[in-house]
């Protein structure tokens, strides 16, 4: 997944005052620490802009002097990770329009349209649109726009959600299964059918044996979760116990219809396997 960055955004404007350049600067560091990336028509874009403005030798010259080092760094981190798209580079329109120079608005359409396919998201800032959007349009393609740094696009959110809960199963003490929460089990969480237990039971309707139906249950393939508002206390008492038991920590959700939002919450907490996957390979 890749995610290009607006050239505008390495470029503090020339009207900054002391404030404004330190702002600039602090998300230069931001962006740094992200993967996200630069177009190949954007870094030539940039290093010339930077070349006019005397960079590097024209230093950041305000906070403590490790702040400047740290500036020079993240903006050398960005600009060593330029990436060129498979495609072929298109002369499409935007929409809405593009605020800023001409010639950065040409190298956002040629890395776009050069990354066709694989681009979820432009890092950029309302400022350079003339109308706040959550997404710009590329000829016929939609683009999400991301304005903070430190997120990800809600592809790759959504898809990071389906790796975190592949393969687990999931396990609801508290109200009842509906042809619709299955539903979004599957599409917003990648959770089949099969994969869900659900132990139906009222608050005047406590489940029978409890403790046996998730006496098995396997804290690195299971996750317990209890609608709070569909049980009495002696119920959500029992599933604790059981998923305590069995070295899980049941989660609790107050309303059936919060069950999914509750779950992708969760799942932001947890390592992406992912992630895990590529550090065990550069370990090896």
């Amino acid at each position: 997944m890749t995610v290009l960055i607006d050239p505008h955004l390495l470029i503090a404007p020339t009207t900054c005052g002391p404030i404004d350049q330190e702002a600039f600067w602090k998300r230069v560091v931001s962006i740094a620490g992200t993967s996200k990336v630069i177009g190949h028509e954007a870094f030539h874009w940039v290093i010339d802009q930077l070349g006019a403005l005397g960079y590097p030798e024209q230093q950041v010259n305000f906070g403590p002097p490790t702040f400047g080092r740290e500036c020079q760094i993240a903006m050398e981190r960005i600009l060593s990770r330029v990436s060129r798209g498979p495609g072929e580079a298109e002369a499409l329109e935007l929409t809405p329009a593009y605020l800023g120079e001409e010639a950065a608005q040409l190298a956002i359409v040629m890395d776009a349209t050069e990354h066709r396919g694989e681009l979820d998201a432009l890092l950029s800032d309302y400022n350079y649109w003339s109308a706040p959007t959550d997404a710009i349009n590329l000829g016929s393609d939609a683009v999400e726009l991301l304005i903070d740094s430190e997120l990800e696009p809600k592809a790759f959110d959504a898809a990071r959600v389906k790796r975190v809960f592949a393969g687990l199963h999931l396990h609801v003490v508290g109200g009842g299964a509906t042809p619709s929460a299955i539903d979004d089990f599957a599409h917003r969480l990648g959770i089949p059918e099969a994969n869900v237990h659900w132990v139906e039971s009222e608050k005047s309707k406590p489940p029978r044996d409890l403790d046996k139906t998730w006496g098995s249950l396997d804290p690195q393939r299971d996750v317990a979760l209890c609608v709070t508002g569909r049980v009495s206390h002696a119920t959500w008492e029992k599933g604790e116990k059981a998923a305590t038991k069995r070295g899980l920590t049941m989660l609790e959700c107050p309303s059936q219809g919060r069950i999914v939002d509750l779950l992708i919450a969760w799942s932001k907490k947890q390592s992406d396997p992912a992630t895990d996957s590529d550090t065990s390979d550069a370990a090896a």
